[in-house]
């Protein structure tokens, strides 16, 4: 990266986002952050290092060109999206954001000479699949939100791969860590044992590919280098652990850490209507094109999790 790289996040508001924006302004760039006017921004308080916050919509194909004309950013990380969690219901919003504001974000950049520009996919695209899940694999979205993701993915790649474009998309597996969003699992889990409250859970059975948000975080880095080198014009990459955990061996692992003596009560909560028999990415491609692999275990990373829970959970609803 430059010397002083120029860094421009989408969705800095957000979990991944708010975890980003810390690192690369801990490595010394310049951060510049698109939120929308009515963005929460309880993630971002208390940063110590001057960040430039652009209120944005990127669905406004105008207003984006006029803000990437003015920051020029070096490198673009792609993370706002809609649809994601369960109160997002809006189709149209869905399709206009994770779509068209994907390809308004894209084009821009390109217009105005980024060095690389990474998107961020989602490991719904895949749908269900029976095997560790790999970039090649057919696609078979089965909610709107993973049928929008998936055609932000392929716009992406056919820009890099028509135009050998620096653009790349990694599609991430379950990320986890601090900040995460009120009401998932990791969070609902580590409320309860720093609380010392009711942990009230579906099915233990349930399974995951959990990435911790640190590794995610250096994924990030590590693909805009490769892109901004030439190396992965329209590449996707799953940034996943490749190991698939079951809720159940979490909760276990997260009493283990904590040492809180909380009793998990299984089947108290409703299973999401779209939760898989199966779910783990192969992380192959990443360890070969960006020499990426997570440093986080899942017990390390709770361990983390857990004290950055114990320190802030007051940010988080009774």
């Amino acid at each position: 990266m430059a010397t002083t790289p120029k860094i421009l996040i989408t969705g800095a508001s957000g979990f991944i986002g708010a975890n980003l924006l810390r690192e690369a302004l801990l490595g010394g760039c310049e951060v510049h952050a698109f939120l929308r006017k009515e963005a929460k921004d309880w993630r971002l308080s208390g940063i110590p290092k001057k960040f430039f916050s652009h209120e944005a919509d990127i669905t406004d194909r105008k207003g984006v060109y006029a803000a990437m004309q003015e920051i020029k950013p070096d490198y673009v990380f792609h993370l706002a999206a809609y649809g994601a969690y369960p109160a997002q219901k809006d189709q149209e919003v869905m399709v206009r954001t994770n779509i068209l504001g994907t390809m308004n974000l894209m084009d821009a950049a390109l217009e105005y000479g980024s060095k690389a520009f990474i998107n961020t996919g989602s490991s719904s695209e895949y749908g269900q699949k029976s095997e560790p899940m790999r970039e090649s694999d057919l696609l078979e979205p089965d909610i709107l939100y993973a049928v929008t993701k998936a055609a932000g993915t392929h716009y992406g790649a056919m820009q890099g791969k028509a135009k050998n474009a620096p653009i790349a998309t990694l599609r991430l597996f379950s990320v986890y860590g601090p900040f995460e969003e009120p009401g998932r699992l990791m969070p609902s889990i580590m409320i309860a044992l720093a609380r010392k409250g009711r942990l009230r859970l579906g099915s233990p059975d349930n399974v995951r590919d959990f990435v911790y948000v640190k590794d995610v975080c250096r994924a990030y880095f590590l693909a805009a280098e490769a892109a901004s080198g030439g190396k992965i014009p329209g590449e996707i990459i799953n940034i996943c652990s490749g190991t698939e955990a079951k809720v159940g061996g979490v909760v276990e692992a997260a009493l283990r850490v904590s040492g809180a003596e909380v009793k998990p009560e299984w089947g108290e909560s409703a299973p999401r209507p779209y939760e898989k028999k199966r779910w783990v990415g192969d992380g192959e491609k990443a360890k070969k094109l960006l020499g990426f692999r997570p440093e986080y275990n899942l017990e390390a990373g709770l361990r983390e999790t857990y004290e950055w829970f114990r320190k802030y959970s007051d940010l988080y609803p009774s």
